[in-house]
Parts: structure tokens; sequence; C-alpha cells
């Protein structure tokens, strides 16, 4: 599943159990806020959850099922601001930030290459 999809989740109130590895880990749930559970059968950020075996991911939705709403809401807010971060539009933004200034060095008239 790509990332914009699961950001469209997010954006949608979806309280995310995912696979612990990849996108969701990395950028999706996972981050510094991540704690495993006492038995590390799953990882819960302020965002969702990420497990990698049938028990954890059992642990990881018994715990969204039981979370009182006050808690249940905060995740869901948390992850509709995260799930801004995502998307083709937000894509481009970075990728042009990266580029600004690439060829500030080199003055107008001057050639990268002398044999040119």
């Amino acid at each position: 599943m790509s990332k914009e999809a699961d950001g469209w989740k997010q954006a949608a109130g979806l309280i995310t159990i995912a696979h612990a590895s990849g996108g969701p880990m990395l950028d999706i749930i996972g981050g510094p806020d991540s704690s495993c559970n006492q038995e590390n059968t799953y990882f819960r950020s302020s965002r969702g959850f990420l497990a990698s075996t049938l028990e954890g991911f059992a642990d990881a939705l018994n715990q969204a099922f039981t979370m009182d709403g006050e808690e249940y809401s905060l995740m869901q807010r948390t992850a509709r601001e995260a799930s801004k971060s995502f998307g083709d539009d937000r894509f481009v933004e970075r990728i042009s930030a990266s580029f600004d200034g690439l060829g500030r060095h080199v003055g107008e008239g001057e050639r990268l290459c002398k044999d040119e």
C-alpha cells in the first residue's frame, strides 16, 4: 500500500495498525514517540500501531479497541495532522525545495565545463 493511501486513511480518522517495516515504520506511524508494549509484541506511537507477528497484530487490535474515547480522539487528531505531510503535492514541494539554489554557485553566462 502506498504512503499516500495510508495518509488518506489517517486523514479520515482511521487508527492505523500496520506492519513494522518500510514506510509505515519510518514515516507513517513510527517516530521518536514510538514505544514497545510490555510484551514486546507491538509498537505504539501517537499516530497508530506497528506489529510484525500475528500475536502483535492481535495485541495492537485489542489495544485500539479498548482505548478510551479521549485517547482515541487524540490519536485520530495526531494522525490527521501527520497525514498532511503525504501526497503528490507535498512530494513536489519537498523535491523542489531540495533543488532550490542548486546552481547558484555558477554565475550567469558561466559554464560548468570549460571545454563547452
